[in-house]
C-alpha cells in the first residue's frame, strides 16, 4: 500500500511537470490607440502576472506571429508599425490582435493560454468621391445617369447623393432618376448635385470619418421644360461639409 501511495504521488508531480500551459494565466493585453494610420506607430501591452524578467511575450495579428519581446517587469511593451500588421496599403480593415508569453528557458510547448483579442481599425488614406452624371442637360421627363465612383479596394462602402441641402438617394452608388426627381416637385431649373460615401467599418469608430474629406465636386444639372418658361434655382451656396447627417 505504501509504494503504492508513492507511486501515485511520483506520477503526479510528472503530470504537472508536462502540463505547464495549465499553471500559466492568460495574459492581458491593452492597446495604446484604437486605430493606427499608415505611418503611425501603435504601443501595445501585453500583462503577464508573473515574476518580472523571466517570460518573452509574443504578439499575434488573428494567428500569425508578428514581433516577440522580453519583458524586464511583469509586462512586455511592444512598439509596432503599420507596415508589420498588415502589408495591404489600399484597404482600410478591422485586424484583431492578441499575445501569450513562454517561460524564458522553457520548452516550446510552454506557452500560456493567448489573451482576449483586441480590435484595431487600420487606416488608410481616403480619397474624395468622383460624381459621373450624363447627360448634365435634361427635360422634366427624360432620365439621367448619375454614379459615384469610389476606390474599388474599399469594402462596404454606402454612398450618399445630394441636391444643395436635401438627401436625394441612400446606399447604392448607382441611380437613373428623371429631370422630374431631380426637382423634387418643384418646376425646372438647376440642380447642384454632389455625392459622399461611408464604410461599414465606421460604424464602430464614427468619428473616423471626420479625418477625411470624402465628398465629391460638384456637377450642375439644368432640368427644362418643354413648354418656354424656366424658373431657374437660386440655392446653389451649399457646402459639402454641411451636407453629411448629423450624428444624433
Amino acid at each position: 500500500m505504501k509504494l503504492r501511495c508513492l507511486f501515485l504521488l511520483v506520477l503526479n508531480g510528472l503530470v504537472r511537470t508536462v502540463e505547464p500551459q495549465g499553471s500559466l494565466e492568460k495574459p492581458d493585453l491593452s492597446l495604446d490607440v484604437k486605430s493606427l494610420t499608415i505611418n503611425g506607430r501603435l504601443t501595445a501591452h501585453c500583462a503577464t502576472n508573473v515574476t518580472p524578467g523571466r517570460v518573452t511575450c509574443s504578439l499575434y495579428v488573428g494567428n500569425t506571429s508578428v514581433t516577440s519581446e522580453r519583458t524586464t517587469g511583469d509586462t512586455c511593451d511592444f512598439e509596432v508599425s503599420w507596415s508589420q500588421l498588415d502589408g495591404d496599403p489600399v484597404t482600410i480593415k478591422i485586424v484583431q490582435l492578441s499575445c501569450d508569453y513562454q517561460p524564458n528557458g522553457g520548452t516550446g510547448d510552454q506557452r500560456s493560454p493567448r489573451s482576449d483579442p483586441k480590435e484595431l481599425l487600420l487606416l488608410v488614406p481616403l480619397q474624395k468621391a468622383t460624381l459621373q452624371v450624363t447627360p448634365t442637360s435634361i427635360t422634366l421627363e427624360e432620365k439621367i445617369q448619375i454614379s459615384c465612383e469610389v476606390n474599388k479596394n474599399h469594402i462596404g462602402v454606402k454612398c450618399q447623393l445630394y441636391d444643395n441641402e436635401t438627401k436625394l438617394e441612400d446606399g447604392q452608388c448607382r441611380w437613373t432618376m428623371t429631370g422630374r426627381q431631380l426637382m423634387t416637385g418643384t418646376g425646372p431649373g438647376m440642380v447642384l448635385l454632389t455625392c459622399d460615401y461611408t464604410l461599414d467599418v465606421w460604424q464602430k469608430q464614427p468619428d473616423i470619418k471626420d479625418q477625411f474629406d470624402t465628398c465629391s465636386d460638384r456637377v450642375t444639372v439644368t432640368v427644362t421644360d418643354p413648354g418656354p418658361s424656366q424658373t431657374p434655382r437660386t440655392d446653389l451656396k451649399a457646402q459639402c461639409q454641411d451636407l453629411r447627417p448629423s450624428r444624433e
